[in-house]
């Protein structure tokens, strides 16, 4: 904790899941959260010029994976090369995130079936982009 602990009232019924608590690695994690939730918010009642904004269709189904590990798989999709797109490309795109998060990312997806490794352990390729 920063501070003093604060006093919480409750009004009616709440009830909260945690499906996964852990300690942050990186601070970047609560501004990318933050991001989520804003996005999430305000996605149905966005508007531009006065016309509803759809939602993005995407490929791949983004269920349970955070918008980190989206932009990863993203990357990786958008690779066309048989041998798949290496560790360091994959950096050198996503140079806002550190190598730790992409990391995780990539064991996440890898373990989660998303992805796999070609001609070595850093070269990946989504199995939507598989020849």
């Amino acid at each position: 904790m920063t501070g003093p602990p604060v006093d919480v009232k409750l009004w009616g019924q709440r009830s909260l899941v945690a499906s996964d608590i852990r300690r942050l690695e990186d601070l970047n994690e609560i501004t990318s959260h933050m991001l989520e939730v804003v996005q999430a918010h305000m996605l149905p009642s966005a508007r531009v010029g006065g016309t509803p904004v759809k939602p993005v269709a995407r490929e791949h189904s983004p269920y349970g994976l955070s918008t980190i590990q989206s932009q990863v798989l993203d990357v990786i999709n958008m690779c066309p090369r048989r041998e798949g797109i290496s560790f360091d490309a994959i950096k050198t795109a996503l140079d806002y995130l550190s190598g730790s998060t992409i990391r995780r990312s990539l064991a996440y997806l890898l373990k989660l079936g998303s992805i796999f490794t070609t001609v070595d352990e850093q070269h990946f390729k989504s199995i939507e982009n598989s020849d």
